[in-house]
């Protein structure tokens, strides 16, 4: 969804100081783009050290877009909110992107139409108010493959679940405590079914879920039964680069329900 403040750009954006801030430029294909883009490295690695986990692209008419900044493993990526910028802006397969870095976490996108060249006169029509809805958006690895069965039951001993969920945190977060047991550094991590149903759509297990802990994020794949919820991949990653052990209590923070993210905490023995 985008926002609109009622003014387009200033002017002064096509001026010398403009032409100064740092871009880059992309061509948006279909097969890799549509969900997320990829910033360019080397640009992140001179101009984006200080980009934050929120971002804001800005058409020329003043149209903007939240979208989430993700540092993962094989890059930065614009990631939740980007698919949205690509629909309501219709862009095509081919189509130039220039991406501009006007303040902190803010960048001035202008679109060239592949077959053209030129700039679409739509990206520069403002749109009314009424028109639009208030935006709100929302940061990978993977691997493993277990699959609990319907008739393994966990003992007491063997898989230790603290369920919070009925409680909210004092930053507002609802939160689910696990403390993991061998059966999790052997085999994987499960969910509590209880709070998925509750505060999360159903529907999203079949998209990524993503752990952050501080500034990295890892993608992990969830698989459920009638009864069960479990990490299918990306959890070996998880648990390795985080140096998981049995009695590590891990506090899951659910700060977006709708592209489920947790934000990830440790307890160690």
């Amino acid at each position: 969804m985008a926002a609109a403040d009622g003014e387009p750009l200033p002017n002064s954006h096509d001026g010398l100081e403009y032409l100064k801030q740092p871009s880059f430029i992309k061509v948006f294909c279909v097969t890799r783009n549509m969900d997320n883009l990829r910033l360019p490295p080397k640009w992140v690695a001179n101009h984006g050290g200080d980009l934050p986990f929120q971002c804001r692209l800005v058409m020329p008419n003043g149209t903007k877009w939240s979208v989430r900044l993700l540092r993962i493993e094989n890059g930065c990526h614009f990631w939740g909110g980007w698919a949205e910028f690509v629909a309501d802006n219709c862009i095509q397969h081919h189509d130039y992107l220039t991406f501009t870095l006007v303040d902190v976490g803010t960048f001035h996108v202008k679109r060239y139409d592949f077959g053209s060249g030129c700039p679409l006169r739509d990206d520069y029509e403002l749109v009314a108010d009424d028109e639009i809805l208030d935006i709100h958006s929302p940061d990978i690895y993977t691997s493993d493959d277990y699959e609990p069965s319907e008739s393994e039951i966990d003992t007491e001993e063997d898989y230790k679940f603290v369920e919070k969920h009925d409680a909210l945190q004092g930053d507002g977060y609802l939160t689910f405590v696990i403390a993991l047991t061998m059966s999790n550094i052997k085999r994987t991590l499960e969910i509590s079914f209880g709070f998925w149903a509750q505060h999360i759509c159903m529907a999203s297990l079949q998209v990524s879920v993503f752990f952050t802990v501080e500034d990295r994020t890892w993608e992990v794949v969830l698989r459920n039964s009638l009864t069960k919820i479990w990490v299918k991949r990306g959890w070996r990653h998880f648990k390795q680069d985080n140096a998981l052990i049995e009695g590590v209590r891990c506090t899951f923070q659910l700060v977006d329900p709708d592209e489920p993210q947790f934000y990830v905490s440790f307890d160690r023995p």
